[in-house]
């Protein structure tokens, strides 16, 4: 099954954000702590998702950037459900530290959020050998996040 579609892929790898960039965009946001490295993250389709390592707390972050503004109403969504799911259940889902995703400080929606240890879900999956393990785990996050009540706007 395709993750994505060539075009969007194409996009997204002829777009670039030099590091200045991400740095100006995070380090005012997050109380004096000072930006010691910025790493790809896999699996972005339409968007720019960097590790970023800080020589402070919260000692990481992760900034996700949207760069086709044309659906810069999903940075938007995707910020209010992850409120959501932060603030009313117990599933692993990052706090957001600052978001802009109505783009008036840069040229694309993003929002910074903080980093949650562990595996990323299609990792997880290919991972996992044991499908009753998987089974219960994914379930059990499932439960959790069906507890909130959300309306995309």
């Amino acid at each position: 099954m395709a993750l994505s579609t060539p075009s969007q892929n194409a996009f997204n790898s002829r777009v670039t954000i030099p590091d200045e960039e991400i740095v100006a965009l995070v380090e005012p946001h997050l109380s004096g702590a000072r930006v010691v490295s910025i790493v790809d993250l896999p699996y972005g389709f339409s968007n720019k998702n960097k590790l970023i390592t800080l020589d402070a707390a919260p000692h990481r972050c992760v900034i996700k950037i949207n760069i086709n503004t044309d659906e810069a109403f999903k940075t938007r969504s995707e910020v209010e459900l992850l409120n959501e799911l932060h603030e009313k259940t117990s599933a692993p889902v990052a706090a957001i530290i600052f978001n802009d995703a109505d783009a008036q400080t840069y040229k694309f929606p993003f929002f910074i959020s903080e980093h949650v240890s562990g595996v990323c879900l299609l990792d997880f999956i290919s991972k996992i050998n044991d499908h009753t393990k998987r089974a219960h785990e994914m379930a059990r996050v499932l439960k959790e996040i069906h507890k909130v009540k959300y309306e995309m706007p």
